[in-house]
């Protein structure tokens, strides 16, 4: 059965700004500690569906919060590099380093010694080889396009990924932001309008879902 968008857009979308406009009292958080940190060298993001398949709850190697696996395209890990790169090399305010050969690196780290070295491991030993202070890394869970169009699909977008500052010193980490979203009709979560009415109360593509929360998540990215 195809979902279609409602002509009661606007009375749907007063309920649910009602709904949703108890106050709620800022939680103070600590910023995170980004003395010493000028270079930070930009991994490519790692298909995790392709690592332990679809429909599988998994925890993230670095942060440990868990993601649902899904279909994944083969361009999805690419299109987030390119706009992350984007926003590390331009307006970051750090040095980026691009990653070059770390898959060669990463497959000596993983041959040496007599045990497999964890993600924990591996990531900040990949910025000290590569003279970097710091590491960010990401990993995409879930990347299904839209199957239908703008105003009516059968399936919506669904998009989970996550990214992780590392620091190579001594593996800590400095900061993690996470998007895990499927697009939901006002129907399904009157919640949801107001982000539904920002999209043009239309069904977005799975680039669109990401960039959008990929541009949401570096909002919160530490400034040096």
């Amino acid at each position: 059965m195809r979902r279609t968008s409602f002509s009661t857009i606007a009375l749907l979308a007063a309920l649910a700004l009602i709904l949703g406009c108890a106050a709620k009292k800022p939680v103070e958080e600590t910023a995170p500690d980004v003395s010493g940190i000028r270079t930070v060298l930009v991994l490519p993001l790692q298909d995790m569906t392709g690592v332990f398949g679809q429909n599988q709850q998994v925890r993230s190697p670095l942060s440990g919060k868990m993601f649902f696996t899904g279909e994944v395209g083969a361009n999805a890990p690419k299109f987030l590099f390119t706009r992350l790169w984007e926003f590390m090399d331009q307006s970051s305010g750090y040095t980026a380093l691009p990653p070059g050969q770390t898959d060669e690196l990463r497959g000596m780290i993983l041959g040496a010694g007599g045990r497999t070295p964890s993600e924990r491991e591996i990531v900040p030993e990949l910025g000290r080889r590569m003279e970097a202070d710091a590491v960010l890394a990401g990993y995409v869970y879930r990347y299904k396009p839209r199957m239908g169009n703008a105003y009516a699909v059968e399936t919506p977008a669904s998009v989970a990924f996550e990214l992780c500052l590392v620091r190579s010193a001594d593996g800590a980490m400095i900061w993690s932001g996470r998007y895990d979203e499927t697009q939901q009709a006002l129907s399904e979560n009157l919640l949801k309008a107001p982000k539904f009415l920002e999209r043009g109360g239309k069904w977005v593509s799975a680039e669109d879902l990401a960039a959008g929360g990929l541009s949401h998540m570096l909002k919160d990215f530490p400034k040096p």
